[in-house]
């Protein structure tokens, strides 16, 4: 009996050296490098999303401001064509070219805008202007647009001297215009 505890002392002694177990705790090396690959796998596909989510993000940031830009160029048009008097110096509300390069946005300071101003009747400055409205960001994404853009306002001078003018300082308007009297 001495003899069987002590092969069996020797034996469990050799395993140990020799780095065997004899229970089946704990994983092996293929286990480990198997668990610690799929959670690569995991990690990096997780990674992918959150870049092309960040990428989505910051394209419709930048549309967005491309439309708030536009606006910006639609409204300094109007005021432009409402400002503006036909002269023998000055055919558009663009000036001589007919074209204001490369306004700064006062919104988004790296936006820029073009505007290009024609007359729709050149005979006629009343009929209005096409205006092509050109929106860039740096040297990469650009939007252009076309808009007809018509005068809101009558000018002092114009009016002053139309024959409504007249009647209505007279307060005879109402009587002659066919309209009804307050």
């Amino acid at each position: 009996m001495r003899r069987q505890q002590y092969q069996t002392k020797a034996i469990s002694r050799t395993r140990r050296m020799r780095g065997t177990r004899t229970g089946d705790a704990g994983f092996t090396l293929l286990e480990v490098m198997m668990a610690t690959s799929l959670l690569a796998v995991g990690a990096v596909s997780v990674l992918i999303v959150l870049a092309k989510a960040a990428g989505y993000a910051g394209q419709r940031q930048v549309q967005q401001r491309i439309t708030q830009v536009l606006e910006e160029a639609r409204n300094d048009a109007r005021t432009r064509v409402n400002a503006f008097r036909p002269s023998d110096d000055a055919k558009t509300p663009g000036g001589d070219d007919a074209r204001i390069d490369s306004k700064v946005s006062t919104l988004y300071p790296g936006f820029q805008y073009d505007l290009v101003f024609a007359a729709v009747n050149a005979a006629v400055p009343e009929a209005g202007f096409e205006v092509t409205v050109n929106v860039t960001y740096g040297d990469k994404q650009s939007h252009s647009e076309v808009l007809i853009v018509g005068s809101d306002s009558v000018a002092n001078e114009e009016f002053e001297t139309s024959i409504t003018f007249e009647l209505e300082r007279a307060g005879r308007a109402d009587l002659e215009g066919g309209r009804e009297t307050r």
